[in-house]
């Protein structure tokens, strides 16, 4: 088999409502032989694929595909459930295709996607083990052929914010559309679309972004607006380290004035030799230090849309219990095993690393990797919760009072943001944080998989929210007409755009003439 050519349908098409690609390919000969006829093809097919078994084909119960297979089925036909059965092997829920005759060994395959270079690649695979199982070409790792394109399907796979707010929005019935090769969606069509980066959208004010971005600007302007938070001031060397820590009083925290998931912050840093330690660390890293009071308590993110509090989550480090046998090595590659962790932000929580900050973290605790704890013990990981280094949300949105929801939402507007995640540091949210907390840091992109996918508590829709505030009205696309044909395709337009327009509605229309 051959491919011959391939077109992407990334849209409503000719052979479907959902995307496709179509594949153009040659048989070489085995047109008219089916599968039946290919020694010991159907066997090495189901051993190396054995999913294909589940495979219905058209009869109305599972192993279809395989009476299929055994009565005798062409090429072409089983390279399209190849595809399916290779998307469906990395997690990519898809089930739509078929294999229609061109003439003679010349066949045109259509199959859905989600992810164009992942599936390219899933029907690169399909045809190269056709050509093996047919003797055409020479064994192939198909363990190594599936890892390199999950390794593609992981750099093309959407982030759980961007594919929770384009979830909801394809359950509105709004379109979805990717932007070329980034991580920009467009969702809706004409002037009632909306641009989406993660959770920053088109109406997303880019001044506010730039403030939220800069942690000693943002502390500026919600002090000015008499919202609580630390005490902070931007050191320009060791003289200003050491006034400023004297000014505000031990324990503090350093931190770049620009940065994000927690990256370079120190906290808790209880004396001068600690504070110059930490300083010539991250003087190392980073041009803009910024010191700030440390604010005993427990970490809460606060995630407003719209001028309105709709999550609220308490973020805890990740943490180990001991049994007594194994070190904290062993028990955090143990914690690594749960299947809700993955890398980055593909599942509902990250992976834990061993990097320096927690040697560190451990060492002050008076532990290395190697040590045993004690059955029943716990330890935490890391000094910080931030969710992208493995650390866990408890949902409590159900708690936070309603003095702390007006403080965020106040804070969310004096930075002109409609969508933000607040960092507030305090005892207990459910008292205001004026009397035992602060405001630590407002995220113009807040991620939302802590509210999705809670460690512990309810689920909260806040992308349901944003797709609500993007799209008030409901009205999200405009009518489309497509004319295809041979001839009078032009003409057609033309007349059907001229009904509108005497109709009262603005026509936008494109012809082979132009726009």
């Amino acid at each position: 088999m051959k491919l011959l050519n391939f077109q992407v349908f990334n849209g409503r098409n000719i052979y479907s409502h959902r995307k496709c690609i179509r594949l153009d390919v040659d048989l070489e000969g085995y047109c008219e032989t089916p599968s039946k006829d290919i020694e010991n093809f159907n066997e090495r097919l189901l051993q190396l694929l054995p999913d294909l078994k589940k495979h219905r084909c058209g009869i109305y119960q599972e192993g279809g595909f395989v009476i299929r297979l055994n009565e005798g089925t062409y090429l072409a036909h089983i390279c399209e459930h190849i595809i399916i059965a290779l998307h469906n092997l990395i997690g990519v829920d898809i089930s739509f295709g078929k294999a229609r005759e061109i003439e003679g060994d010349l066949y045109y395959i259509i199959f859905q996607y989600e992810y164009e270079k992942t599936a390219l690649k899933c029907a690169y695979l399909a045809i190269d083990l056709i050509n093996m199982l047919i003797g055409k070409v020479s064994n192939i790792d198909f363990d190594k052929e599936i890892r390199e394109i999950q390794n593609t399907l992981n750099k093309e796979y959407m982030g759980p914010s961007t594919e929770a707010i384009c979830i909801e929005a394809k359950k509105k019935g709004i379109p979805v559309i990717k932007l070329g090769d980034t991580g920009l969606y467009q969702l809706g069509y004409g002037r009632y679309g909306k641009i989406l980066e993660a959770t920053i959208c088109s109406d997303t004010s880019a001044v506010g972004v730039d403030i939220s971005c800069d942690k000693l600007a943002t502390k500026e302007i919600l002090a000015m607006h008499n919202l609580p938070v630390a005490k902070g001031y931007k050191v320009k060397g060791t003289v200003d380290l050491m006034y400023y820590a004297d000014k505000i009083g031990y324990p503090v925290v350093l931190k770049p004035q620009f940065g994000n998931q927690g990256k370079g912050v120190i906290v808790n840093i209880k004396n001068r030799l600690e504070l110059i330690k930490a300083y010539n660390s991250l003087i190392q890293k980073y041009k803009d230090i910024v010191i700030e009071g440390y604010i005993q308590g427990r970490d809460y993110r606060v995630c407003v849309v719209d001028g309105k509090v709709v999550a609220a989550a308490l973020r805890i480090p990740p943490f180990i219990v001991g049994d007594g046998h194994k070190s904290i090595q062993e028990l955090i590659e143990e914690l690594n095993k749960d299947p809700r962790r993955g890398d980055g932000h593909e599942k509902p929580m990250t992976r834990i690393k061993v990097d320096e900050a927690m040697i560190s973290y451990l060492k002050e605790a008076g532990y290395e990797l190697d040590s045993v704890l004690e059955k029943g013990k716990s330890l935490s990981l890391r000094e910080n919760a931030n969710i992208s280094t493995g650390g866990m949300a408890i949902d409590c949105t159900d708690e936070i009072c309603e003095e702390n929801k007006s403080i965020c939402v106040r804070a969310a507007a004096a930075l002109g943001l409609n969508i933000c995640g607040i960092d507030l540091c305090c005892s207990d949210i459910g008292k205001s944080i004026r009397e035992q907390g602060a405001i630590v840091e407002i995220n113009s992109a807040p991620g939302i998989r802590m509210h999705y996918y809670p460690y512990k508590g309810k689920r909260r829709e806040v992308a349901k929210a944003i797709v609500d505030m993007l799209f008030p009205n409901g009205k999200a696309s405009i009518p489309i007409i497509s004319v295809t044909g041979t001839n009078g395709k032009t003409t057609t337009t033309r007349l059907i755009g001229h009904v509108l327009q005497c109709a009262g509605y603005k026509v936008g229309m494109t012809t082979t003439g132009g726009i």
